[in-house]
């Protein structure tokens, strides 16, 4: 089914597929040529996060099994993705620990999911072993039994004509 106006940073949460080969088209507003075309599988039972990817001359649908048990009681789980093309790798911390809760996050490289205790919380990114964050977020409510994706996007330094700056932002999967 046709998903209508998505910008910059916009997510649909899960949608509902039949199982079996699917076509996904992106396709700039208002038009009709595909700046996407491909065929995504989904299996009975699978969840998938599908993420849009790179810069417009190499955009594509990056799909992501989303697997993991359930957390245990009062906790939740979370993963990262870098989604800036322009990025070196990442590094994520939490609450201003000391060691990454993710380290060393390639672009298009999701970590796997990691049970963390359900609390307020905030997230830094930073250069791999960089003392300053490049961005950060704060005050997310992180609820007992829920999935997120804190997802790095946007570029470091912007191309000529774009102002999608670095940004991050947790998304809640479930």
């Amino acid at each position: 089914r046709p998903v209508n106006r998505l910008e910059f940073t916009d997510y649909t949460g899960y949608l509902n597929f039949y199982t079996g080969d699917r076509n996904l088209k992106v396709n700039p507003l208002n038009a009709n040529n595909a700046l996407i075309d491909t065929t995504v599988t989904f299996v009975d039972g699978g969840f998938y996060s599908v993420f849009i990817a790179d810069n417009v001359s190499n955009v594509e649908a990056l799909t992501v099994r989303d697997s993991a048990s359930a957390p245990a009681e009062g906790k939740a789980k979370i993963r990262f993705i870098n989604l800036s093309p322009d990025a070196a790798a990442l590094d994520v911390i939490m609450n201003d620990e000391e060691s990454p809760l993710f380290g060393n996050q390639a672009f298009k490289e999701p970590s796997a999911f990691t049970e963390i205790n359900a609390a307020e919380a905030s997230f830094a990114v930073k250069a791999v072993g960089g003392t300053d964050a490049l961005v950060s977020v704060s005050d997310i409510d992180i609820r007992p039994g829920r999935f997120y994706t804190v997802i790095a996007r946007g570029f470091v330094n912007p191309p000529a004509g774009n102002n999608n700056s670095l940004s991050v932002e947790v998304i809640r999967n479930n």
